[in-house]
This record gives structure tokens, sequence and C-alpha cells, in this order.
């Protein structure tokens, strides 16, 4: 995925899926639910790269990027990033960059098929 398509979702925060789906920036892909009954569901159209979305009316609500693997299996996102982001950012690059996340949680082990998770939620400016 070119760096220009993050900027583009990223732009789709908070609005449906179709108008996202519109944009054809990666090929249609099946909506996962996280668990029966969950209020999110979220599709995974590049190794590395997942977007959150709100059950009941499809709206985007979170990008997922992951940079590093973190334990074996992770899958890592290969494509282009746009400059504010680079493969070798630590946590201590995120804070300086974002400041204090929104949310924050150490790794835990989820039921399948989330499996390993954790990390940190942090609001983008404007």
């Amino acid at each position: 995925m070119k760096k220009d398509d993050i900027d583009k979702i990223v732009g789709y925060l908070g609005r449906p899926y179709a108008e996202l789906a519109a944009e054809n920036i990666f090929p249609e892909v099946e909506f996962i639910e996280t668990y029966p009954g969950s209020d999110s569901i979220y599709i995974l159209p590049e190794e590395g790269l997942g977007l959150d979305f709100l059950a009941e009316n499809k709206v985007l609500k979170a990008l997922y990027i992951t940079l590093k693997e973190t334990y074996e299996g992770t899958s890592v996102y290969k494509g282009e990033l746009p400059e504010i982001f680079f493969p070798g950012m630590d946590q201590e690059m995120v804070l300086d960059l974002f400041g204090e996340p929104v949310s924050s949680g150490a790794p835990v082990l989820m039921p399948v098929p989330i499996g390993q998770t954790g990390g940190q939620c942090h609001q983008l400016k404007e």
C-alpha cells in the first residue's frame, strides 16, 4: 500500500465503510467479527494493517499498523508509511510524537481468533 493510501484511510476515520470502499484503496475483504455479539468488526486488507469498525453501522473507528514483530507469527506491515511514521519507531518515539495515549494496555493473551494483543491508542490531531 502507498503512503497516500494510509493518509486517505486516516481521513475516513469516523466515516462509513461504504465511503472508504468507494475509494478502491484495497480489494474488497470480508469483515471479521471479533467474537459473537461484539460491538466491533474489523478487516485486514494487508499484512500488518487492520481497520476496526463499529458493528452496528460500519463506521471506521481505528486504524492499526503493526511495525514490529512482537511475537512469532505477528503480521508486520511492509508497505509505505507517511513520513510521520517509520518501521524503527519505539514506544518512546511514539509518546514524543503523539503524547500520552488515550488508552494503554500491556500484552494480553485473548481467546482465538484474537491471540496476543496490547498496545496504545492515540488520538490523532488535525
